[in-house]
């Protein structure tokens, strides 16, 4: 058996096994191929057949001096690694447990190693528990992720929802409160045209009482005036009455003087008093 690493692949090596019969390669094969190295890890064994090797370079830069090297155990589970033992943490103590679950015994072909089962099912059963809590906690985080995701988007919509009715019942109070103030406004309109109708009308029957009373005041200054004058002419006719009332008396008593006893008396006609007054008046004039 020899251990070959990976050109290029760091932590990555081949083992080159040879085995005695073909019996018990094809025991190996079966066994190996495929096979997890730990239950912890995902990388697989990968048991391939060769027909021979070919050195590139000299045996002693190929591989250690004999004095310096240590013969290796025919078993890959007894070459003393941890990584090829498949040792895991045990749960209870801390300490490693050897998984021999790739354990060859004397019934698969391999009666050189004997492996001790001390702690393996308490181990597998630990590394169990913990893979599922594991996914168990990684399928709750998600869920709990997804469910997040979920009322965090109803709690979006809800908002959403709420701001929009909040808008339209603003929108509405305000639409109503507009409506209800431009019915105001058109009624107080309304009263203003009412008002200034009515106060068009009554400064215009207040322009006509004005001509009314200004033709009524003029009709009684003439009809003042009519009077004063017709008062003055009975006052004339009346002083011209009294005149001659006085000249009728004068003369009846100078009729029956002596100057006129001897005098021949002429009928005359009596006239008018209105004309009398008139004839009186225009001598008056006349003087």
């Amino acid at each position: 058996m020899r251990i070959v690493r990976n050109d290029g692949m760091e932590d990555r090596y081949s083992i080159l096994i040879r085995l005695d019969s073909q019996d018990s390669t094809d025991n190996f094969y079966k066994h190996f191929n495929g096979s997890r190295f730990s239950s912890l890890e995902a990388e697989v064994c990968r048991v391939l057949f060769t027909v021979d090797v070919q050195y590139t370079g000299s045996i002693e830069h190929a591989q250690p001096s004999p004095a310096s090297s240590a013969e290796q155990p025919t078993c890959p589970v007894c070459l003393g690694d941890n990584y090829v033992h498949r040792l895991i943490q045990s749960k209870t103590d801390g300490k490693l447990v050897e998984l021999n679950s790739h354990c060859f015994h004397a019934n698969d072909g391999c009666g050189s190693c004997d492996c001790v089962d001390s702690g393996f099912s308490e181990a597998l059963l630990n590394s169990r528990v913990e893979a599922i809590v594991n996914e168990y906690n990684e399928l709750l985080t998600t869920q709990l992720e997804n469910q997040k995701s979920y009322f965090e988007s109803l709690l979006q919509e809800v908002k959403e929802e709420t701001e929009k009715e909040i808008s339209v019942a603003v929108e509405k109070a305000v639409t109503l409160k507009l409506q209800k103030m431009q019915t105001k406004l058109d009624r107080c309109l309304k009263e203003k045209n009412i008002l200034d109708d009515l106060n068009e009308n009554l400064l215009k029957n207040q322009e006509i009482w004005k001509e009314k009373i200004t033709q009524i005041e003029d009709r009684e200054k003439k009809a003042l005036k009519l009077k004063d004058d017709k008062i003055r002419d009975l006052e004339e006719q009346l002083r011209d009455l009294m005149v001659y009332l006085e000249a009728g008396k004068t003369m009846e008593q100078l009729s029956m003087s002596d100057e006129i006893k001897d005098g021949t008396l002429l009928p005359k006609p009596i006239e008018s008093p209105s004309k009398s007054v008139s004839n009186a008046n225009n001598n008056r004039r006349r003087t």
